[in-house]
């Protein structure tokens, strides 16, 4: 790796506390990630010769989910191991999920349904057609309900651990910024221009970036209120939120893409090269990993205290790390042959699959 610039006297309540913490801990943290767990669970799609399937690694051991004649992707999974994801049916595409050793098909109609998302109390949502345009739905205790119901195409949902949904959509003007809590939907944004890509945390608090009349901008949610991070003269994308609020995107410096910080109030630029820093993500511990080149390829970072890393120095592309709070790594990139699923934990890189077909821990 490179270096870039029984206890006496513990009273119940303070024990009830303290399991509070670490749950709400945990909650929050999970929320956040797709394809990487807290327990260093891990999912993935990738070709058994045949078409794509679901896998999972737990363990040391990997676990083929599905197999089917039809391609199944994007996998998700949440603190528990349970598994959603989206699969041909042979008609359509429909939403799938995989608890406790048995997969179950939740949807089941005769329209495309998308990119499923699963928080850590088994709630799914997802995007699907109702025969006119994109909607939102969300799977809880068994039911299945329709949040939106528009003429407008709704896209991209995110759910927190509280069961609080954000996503994109139509006003019959342009893209604004929809939430839905306690069975009721607010529109966030009202504007005159695209706001697009949110993300919640268990706080409520959201991101998202948008248009300002001139380029491109990151917004924060918080309290009721609307607060615009950036203001400048050039595009910023992709932002992310941990549980504490802080917030990391890539946005332009005039030269190239770079990755900033914002936390309690201040932005900071994490990097500062002549090369694109693209799609950073953060855990709740401030940790932050994204891709880049080094001049010869993509290669996978890490920020850390004050510190940059490079995980990995090859010759091959490295895409899309994610990142949890025990500081695990996963990402895919290239072996030379096709592309494969790769680990980093405690300072050392693990390549979880080695075969002749490409494998994809991707987002969303």
């Amino acid at each position: 790796m490179k270096i870039r610039t029984d206890v006496p006297g513990v009273s119940v309540l303070f024990v009830s506390v303290l399991l509070t913490v670490i749950l709400f801990s945990v909650l929050a943290a999970e929320a956040k990630l797709t394809n990487l767990n807290e327990r260093g669970d891990l999912v993935w799609y990738g070709s058994d010769g045949h078409d794509d399937e679901i896998f999972l690694y737990s363990k040391g051991t990997i676990t083929q989910i599905t197999d089917n004649d039809y391609n199944d992707y994007k996998p998700q999974i949440n603190s528990k191991g349970q598994i959603v994801w989206h699969g041909y049916d042979g008609h359509d595409w429909e939403i799938f999920l995989y608890s406790k050793g048995t997969i179950t098909q939740i949807t089941d109609n005769d329209y495309t349904d998308l990119k499923p998302r699963i928080n850590s109390k088994g709630q799914i949502i997802w995007q699907g057609s109702d025969g006119n345009d994109e909607e939102i739905f969300l799977y809880s205790k068994g039911t299945i309900t329709q949040i939106t119901d528009n003429d407008y195409i709704d896209r991209s949902p995110q759910i927190n651990s509280k069961g609080q949904i954000v996503w994109y959509g139509s006003d019959g003007n342009d893209e604004e910024i929809f939430l839905y809590s306690k069975g009721t939907i607010t529109q966030i944004t009202d504007n005159d221009y695209d706001d697009v890509d949110p993300h919640i945390n268990d706080s409520g608090q959201i991101v998202w970036y948008g248009y300002d009349g001139n380029d491109w901008e990151i917004f924060l949610y918080s309290k009721g209120a609307i607060i615009q991070i950036t203001n400048n003269d050039y595009n910023d994308y992709n932002p992310q939120i941990n549980s504490k609020g802080q917030i990391v995107w890539h946005g332009s410096d005039g030269n190239d893409y770079e990755t900033y910080l914002y936390s309690k109030g201040t932005i900071t630029q994490i990097t500062n090269n002549d090369y694109n820093d693209s799609f950073p993500q953060i855990n709740s511990k401030g940790q932050i990993v994204w891709y880049g080149s080094d001049g010869n390829d993509e290669e996978i970072f890490l920020y850390s205290k004050g510190t940059i890393t490079q995980i990995i120095d090859n010759d091959y592309n490295d895409w899309e790390p994610q990142i949890n709070d025990k500081g695990q790594i996963i990402w895919y990139g290239s072996d030379g042959n096709d592309t494969e699923i790769f680990l980093y934990s405690k300072d050392a890189i693990t390549q979880i699959t080695d075969n002749d077909y490409d494998d994809y821990c991707d987002y969303l």
